[in-house]
């Protein structure tokens, strides 16, 4: 299993300034590559030392960040919370504040599901995104799945929400597509979801000859996204396309940030990064400024701008592309007419409706769903009574019960036929409850 980057290793949660010159100041950061949440309980120096002049916060974080990063490797596996003192000195202790997890519940068909313990890992492609096949497949069929799941309770809500929109785009082959939803065993807690994997580079990576056709094939599929999904993407970037290299044909993926568009456009608030955004050029500068590095290697950090890149003459393309008639600056042209033609047209739709029964109840549970949380008893709190039933004897489902193509039980059948069982057996019980007051009054009569 590959390592991860360490510039994506380490993502912060939240910081809390004590309160008062000698209180410390807590920060709650996940690592990625262990999948698990550390506290970082620091003081700030300059709050007892007169001759240091005051640090931000963007600083304060990367020291916390890099107190974890130094000794995260060798502590023990109880261990969850670094603390340093005001004179360096660290203690490691085994207080856990790892956040509980929120997951939607999914009422639907269970060709649809598939449970994480029948996912192997093949290899990581980054945080929380693994390539993985399933256990069941046969060993001829040499298909792979991209895995995405999320250990961060603000990102489980983006998580589905991000699975609806790729089940919307079912069927359009320049979108990743979607496989099965991943659930915990009890196949009803929507952990994550699978896509068919895309062998290939991103755009990003590519340096082999760029074909126009690719122009085309990337501001249409974002139209239809736009106009007649009502979606905006959110994340446009050459590292978000990728090329397929057993076709030479792109897939958009990455949905994480994406969004419903207004009727009328206007602003967009994210409340995770607190920016605005303007729905109607959002995704028309993403793609500009995808298309600009993809031929130049120059990647765009941060939020689309390409308002420099439209005032430029002209690019300086680093890979070799098709040739066209006339040339490298009809590539230009293409996308700058695109863009200016999706400006004075707003078509915005609104998305229209979930594609995927949720229930969600509320219920807080499982406190990671890494690789090894499948292995983990599943805490249930506010159950039903047949629910609890139907967990305890999940073992001996008959056969014809079972889905063909998965190995699980049908689950919505088996629900069924245990309450036609309870409902039988009431009848069963009243009727001849029935028969005994009746043969009862005979008696007396």
């Amino acid at each position: 299993m590959r390592p991860l980057d360490p510039e994506y290793r380490f993502s912060f949660k939240a910081g809390v300034t004590g309160a008062g010159l000698s209180a410390p100041e807590h920060y709650l950061i996940v690592d990625q590559q262990q999948e698990k949440w550390f506290q970082v309980v620091a003081y700030d120096e300059s709050a007892t030392d007169p001759d240091r002049e005051d640090v931000d916060e963007d600083t304060k974080y990367h020291d916390a960040i890099q107190i974890l990063a130094d000794h995260v490797d060798s502590l023990d596996e109880s261990i969850r919370t670094i603390r340093r003192a005001c004179d360096g000195t660290l203690t490691f202790t085994s207080e856990d504040l790892t956040p509980e997890l929120d997951f939607p519940i999914f009422q639907g068909e269970t060709d649809e599901i598939i449970a994480g313990s029948q996912l192997i890992l093949k290899d990581r492609l980054g945080p929380s995104v693994y390539l993985v096949r399933p256990k069941y497949q046969q060993s001829h069929d040499q298909r792979l799945y991209v895995y995405k799941y999320s250990i961060v309770p603000r990102m489980v809500q983006k998580m589905w929400d991000e699975t609806q929109i790729i089940k919307r785009l079912t069927g359009h082959k320049h979108f990743a597509q979607l496989y099965k939803l991943v659930t915990h065993d009890d196949l009803l807690h929507v952990v994550g979801f699978t896509t068919h994997y895309v062998p290939g580079e991103t755009l990003l990576e590519n340096v082999r000859p760029f074909r126009f056709g690719w122009l085309k094939d990337i501001t249409s599929a974002i139209d239809y996204l736009n106009y007649e999904v009502g979606i905006v993407h959110g994340d446009m970037a050459a590292r978000n396309v990728l090329v397929d290299s057993r076709n030479n044909t792109i897939k958009i993926i990455d949905f994480d940030r994406a969004y419903m568009t207004s009727r009328t456009g206007g602003m967009y608030w994210d409340h995770e990064f607190q920016v605005g955004y303007n729905s109607d050029e959002r995704d028309t500068q993403g793609v500009i400024c995808t298309i600009y590095d993809a031929f130049t290697k120059l990647e765009h950090l941060g939020e689309p701008d390409s308002i420099e890149i439209e005032k430029m003459q002209t690019w300086c393309p680093e890979i070799p592309f098709e040739e066209i008639e006339g040339g490298f600056n009809s590539y230009i042209s293409f996308v700058l007419s695109w863009a200016e033609q999706r400006r004075s047209s707003k078509q915005y739709v609104h998305f229209r409706g979930h594609p995927m029964k949720l229930v969600n109840l509320g219920i807080k549970e499982l406190t990671g769903i890494g690789p090894d949380c499948f292995r983990e008893p599943l805490l249930v709190r506010s159950r039903e009574w047949y629910e609890a039933e139907f967990r305890k004897a999940r073992a001996s489902v008959p056969d014809r019960l079972r889905s063909r193509e998965n190995p699980f039980f049908n689950e919505h059948d088996y629900r069924v036929q245990l309450i036609r069982d309870h409902a039988l057996s009431f009848t069963f019980i009243a009727s001849m409850t029935c028969i005994a007051v009746g043969l009862w009054q005979r008696r007396l009569g």
